[in-house]
């Protein structure tokens, strides 16, 4: 790639728990403004923080690892909401939806993979779409049969064709994600999750780490088909992280 992914461990602690790359770190890599706040860490770290009662009841008889999932990404969001001067009581409760139900004039997007979660918020007076994701990159014998599920034709061929470009497990986890990232930004609006298919790469400049997606139908009134929407991302380790960011037009 003609600009490489940010990709620096040495700070890290060995337990993987440095807070500084989640908070900072990451966000810079994601070319995420001022008025976004991170926090992140290692989720067994990061779930011990919070107390099992805050747990709800639909997850009381959840397995572990869904339940250290849950509470570290709340554990995150709250930390991310603190950092950003919001006087929330607790953490995000879990919505009908079972999402998170964020403070009044707050947006927020949490992410968890492999042992690790990450929550991202800011205010609605700021930002008009938010939504992040991490992937742990896809196993390369696991590209073709996971390819069938999430790229159109072409997408791949997008993605690879510029010199000294992604893996096509690179591609593929990038263009994975991507698509959480978009899917999660949207969902507010949509109250609804979209297939694959219902978005396509449009341009993927790896210069400048980011990808555009074009939408393939109608998911909203507002968000019809052909609204361009841009994802950044960025590799470290074995990881892909990306995150859509729309500013308010009057901010």
């Amino acid at each position: 790639m003609d600009k490489q992914p940010f990709d620096s461990q040495s700070s890290d602690n060995a337990d993987g728990a440095d807070s500084a790359w989640w908070r900072d770190g990451l966000k810079t890599a994601l070319a995420l403004p001022a008025s976004v706040y991170m926090a992140g860490g290692a989720s067994q770290t990061a779930a011990a923080a919070l107390p099992s009662a805050t747990l709800p009841s639909p997850l009381r008889s959840a397995s572990a690892k869904r339940k250290t999932e849950y509470l570290a990404g709340r554990h995150c969001a709250f930390a991310a909401l603190r950092a950003a001067a919001c006087d929330a009581p607790a953490p995000p409760a879990m919505g009908a939806d079972r999402l998170p139900q964020w403070p009044s004039g707050w947006l927020g997007s949490i992410t968890h993979s492999s042992g690790e979660a990450v929550a991202a918020v800011s205010r609605i007076g700021a930002t008009r779409l938010l939504g992040i994701d991490v992937e742990t990159l896809i196993e390369p014998a696991s590209v073709d049969g996971i390819a069938a599920l999430v790229a159109q034709e072409d997408e791949m061929a997008l993605l690879l064709e510029p010199i000294g470009g992604c893996t096509p497990s690179q591609a593929l986890t990038i263009l994975f994600s991507a698509k959480e990232s978009l899917y999660k930004a949207l969902y507010p609006d949509t109250q609804r999750f979209m297939d694959f298919s219902a978005a396509r790469v449009q341009a993927f400049t790896p210069a400048s780490l980011r990808l555009t997606l074009a939408l393939t139908e109608d998911w909203h009134p507002v968000w019809r088909t052909g609204s361009l929407l841009s994802v950044n991302y960025a590799m470290r380790g074995d990881r892909v992280y990306t995150a859509l960011h729309l500013a308010q037009s009057n901010s």
